[in-house]
């Protein structure tokens, strides 16, 4: 019976997302777009940005699911931006223009930036990242706040570490992780 409903759900935002692609072209001062996402789970979050970094809107999913919103992006100056559906362990980007109060979604420049996956088991810390971009992935590991180690890692397409930690060094642990423009921190306790 889910099924059916997500279908069904589905279905009707396509219906609907076709109907606003017709009035973006018959009355681009009025238009609206309907950005969908699935799989979605609550806390995940949806930023639109400049290219610049500048966030113009920013909203945290309330529930898991299907996520469907209409959006005026014509109320928007002229220029470029992203929506970034910030989840679990990926960034999905999603890169658009406005011109003279139109649209244009920029399939062809659509990514995802996979997070560093961490894990810790007794005292053994692994790393794992897929790594698309092939960026190097900037590892510090701080302990009570001081930088412990660093690390550049740098891989084809899959970053795998794993890092034997001191068993007499019990307490609050950070990690920082930079990898092209973007920088992922994790705290843990051993």
């Amino acid at each position: 019976m889910k099924t059916v409903k997500n279908i069904l759900i589905v279905a009707i935002m396509f219906a609907l997302s076709i109907g606003y692609s017709v009035n973006e072209e018959t009355n681009p001062t009025k238009s609206k777009t309907v950005l969908v996402f699935s799989n979605v789970k609550k806390g995940h979050e949806l930023i639109v940005k400049t290219v610049n970094g500048k966030v113009v809107y920013r909203e945290t999913i309330e529930r898991n699911g299907t996520y469907a919103k209409r959006f005026d992006l014509t109320a928007l100056e002229d220029g470029q931006y992203i929506i970034e559906l910030d989840k679990d362990f990926e960034i999905v980007l999603k890169p658009f223009n406005i011109v003279d109060h139109k649209v244009n979604f920029l399939k062809e420049q659509e990514a995802s930036i996979f997070k560093p996956v961490v894990r810790l088991e007794d005292d053994k810390l692994m790393i794992s990242q897929l790594a698309l971009d092939k960026n190097p992935l900037n590892m510090e590991l701080y302990y009570e706040g001081e930088l412990i180690y660093q690390v550049k890692m740098e891989t084809e397409s899959i970053i795998e570490k794993v890092f034997k930690l001191s068993e007499n060094q019990k307490g609050e642990y950070s990690l920082r992780f930079s990898s092209g423009d973007r920088i992922f921190n994790e705290r843990f306790t051993l």
